[in-house]
Formats: C-alpha cells, sequence, structure tokens
C-alpha cells in the first residue's frame, strides 16, 4: 500500500493534461506515490497525452478510459482504484507547484492528520494577461486546525475545493456509497462535507502547494440548469449532518447560492468573473447581510450585481426564473429550522 494516492479526472484538458501528470511525476523520486487518471469521455487528444506519461512511468501512472458520466461519478470510480493510505483529488488542468509533493507526504506521516489542509494559486490568462493570485485559507503558519474553524471556512465556500485537501482513506471509504451522482454543481464542498464530518485531527499548511488554473472546458466549469437540485442536495446534507446553529449555516449556504448562480451565469466569460471574483463576493456579503430572504428585494439585488457590474454580460431569461425557484426553495428550509 502506497503512502497517497493521487487521482486525476479528465476531460477535454489535452491542452494542459501533461503538463499536470509531469509536475507530479518528476516530484516523486522514492516517495511512496501512485496515480490515476480517468479519460472522462474526451472528444480532444487527452487519452493520448495520458498514455505518453503511461508509457514512461507504468509502475506508477494508472489509466482508465469511461464514456462521459460526469465528475462525481468519475471521482467515485478513481476512489475505489486507489490502494494508498491518503487520497488527493487534482483537477486535469491544475499542476502541483514546485516541491509540494515532498511537503505534503512529509507532513502526512509525521502529523498522520485524518484531513491536510493547504494554500494555493489561481492563475489566470485574461485579455492575453497572465496572473497568478494567492489564495490562503488562514494567515498563520503550519498547524492543527480546530474542526469548528475548518467547517465555519467550508460552509463560507472559503475552502471548499477538494483538490485543496488530503483525505485518510478511511473517511471516504466510510461515505463512498453515499455519493450521490447527479450532483453537478458545487460538487467539491458536497464531497467535502461527507469526507469531514468523522475526522478528528486537520492539520494546515500554510504555503501555495497547487496552481489552480481556470479553464472554460474544466468538468466542473460548464454552464449548469440543475444548480438549485444540486445545492439543495448539500443543503439537505448540512442539515442532516451538522448539529450546531442551523440558521446560520443556511445563511452561509445562500450567499454561496447566490455567487455560484452569477458564475454559473457567465458561461464562458469564467476568467472576467474570476479576476473581480473579490469585489462580486464582497458585494453579494454587502446585501445579503442587509435582507436575509426578503421577497421583494432577492430578485433586485442579483440583478443590481449583474448589471452594474458586467453591463456588456447577456443576462439570459433562466436568471429569472431561478431566482424565483431559489427564494421558494430557501425560505422552505429556512421556517423549517427557524
Amino acid at each position: 500500500m502506497k503512502d497517497l494516492a493521487i487521482l486525476i479526472p479528465a476531460y477535454n484538458e489535452e491542452k494542459y493534461i501533461g503538463n499536470t501528470i509531469h509536475s507530479i511525476v518528476r516530484q516523486i523520486k522514492k516517495l511512496s506515490v501512485e496515480i490515476h487518471v480517468v479519460d472522462d469521455g474526451s472528444s480532444d487528444n487527452t487519452l493520448s497525452n495520458i498514455e505518453i506519461y503511461k508509457r514512461k512511468y507504468p509502475d506508477v501512472i494508472h489509466t482508465y478510459t469511461q464514456q462521459n458520466i460526469g465528475l462525481i461519478a468519475t471521482r467515485k470510480r478513481l476512489y475505489s482504484k486507489a490502494n494508498s493510505k491518503y487520497i488527493f483529488c487534482l483537477d486535469g488542468g491544475d499542476e502541483l507547484c514546485d516541491g509540494a509533493l515532498s511537503k505534503i507526504i512529509n507532513k502526512l506521516l509525521y502529523e498522520e492528520p485524518d484531513i491536510l489542509l493547504f494554500d494555493y494559486l489561481v492563475e489566470t490568462n485574461f485579455l492575453g494577461y497572465k496572473s497568478e493570485i494567492k489564495h490562503n485559507a488562514f494567515q498563520f503558519f503550519d498547524c492543527v486546525v480546530s474542526k469548528n474553524d475548518y467547517f465555519d471556512k467550508l460552509y463560507s465556500g472559503e475552502i471548499n475545493a477538494i483538490w485543496r485537501k488530503v483525505f485518510r482513506k478511511t473517511l471516504i471509504e466510510s461515505e463512498i456509497n453515499n455519493l450521490k451522482p447527479d450532483i453537478s454543481m458545487g460538487e467539491d464542498l458536497y464531497q467535502s462535507i461527507l469526507f469531514s464530518k468523522k475526522a478528528n485531527k486537520i492539520f494546515y499548511i500554510h504555503d501555495e502547494l497547487v496552481t489552480y488554473r481556470v479553464l472554460s472546458s474544466s468538468m466542473s466549469r460548464s454552464y449548469d440548469k440543475n444548480i438549485i437540485k444540486s445545492y439543495s442536495n448539500i443543503i439537505d446534507l448540512i442539515l442532516r449532518e451538522t448539529p450546531t446553529n442551523k440558521s446560520s449555516i443556511v445563511k452561509k449556504m445562500y450567499n454561496s447560492l447566490i455567487y455560484k448562480m452569477i458564475c454559473n451565469s457567465f458561461k464562458a466569460n469564467h476568467n472576467q468573473m474570476i479576476n473581480e471574483h473579490t469585489t462580486i463576493k464582497a458585494l453579494v456579503k454587502r446585501y445579503d447581510s442587509t435582507s436575509f430572504l426578503s421577497e421583494d428585494t432577492l430578485t433586485e439585488r442579483v440583478l443590481y450585481l449583474l448589471k452594474a457590474n458586467y453591463q456588456t454580460i447577456f443576462i439570459n431569461r433562466f436568471i429569472f426564473k431561478f431566482v424565483e425557484n431559489l427564494k421558494k426553495t430557501l425560505r422552505s428550509y429556512y421556517y423549517q429550522i427557524k
């Protein structure tokens, strides 16, 4: 059994999948690591590029192909293939930073955490200008993080990405049969909640170990008309599994829903959105803090955020239907737990 399995789902990642795999294999050396890569029915040369590295590292890289079945179903298959003590999910367009693998393995062996959390860089390429933005979970040094602080950050959407965490495999095995493949928006948050609820020790590395590349072809980056159903399932999970102040949690999920809806509406304009994500989140938080679930202002607030900041972006009719359904869905949750 290896110390760590790195799992990579890939869909139409021909441009970057080679860089992703190379960023790992160049750091492995004598470390106890295995790599599992699934091509989820790509229509480009993703599989061919994966096979290049499979031939070079046949004892390290394990590859699989399938018809397109979606991100959660793909990860579920990868989880079952891992033969390791810990599991780390990495997206097909992302890369490990220099020295990241040895830092991860050393902390896993020395600290023996249930969850290892770390920081990351976001790489964007907007209008020909490449930039990197640091994302730090906590503003201090490497340390053990309390479960309350961890879940507070998780529910606020600050650390929901599954590729900034390493999980003890037993945490995943205990919940793998509970994974719902029809979650098509918020997959990382959904899995993070499931896999984290039985964790005891959570260790944080105050260092950027992954470069997250914003791609329009990402498996979780496309337009999704099922966002309400997906997030309703996540809220159900939170209400069922969290014994703390549920009203506060639903409010945080409400903020995340609005933010995800805005992201969803941009579709191919994600690079522009990510470059201004701080402004959008600040506006959402400011407006949502004034009137939670207010029938007469919710639609106007959302449309104001979109129109005021993106005059040239087309707002389709789905937004209006979404907002109406969102009000009904979240209001019903709110009054059930009040």
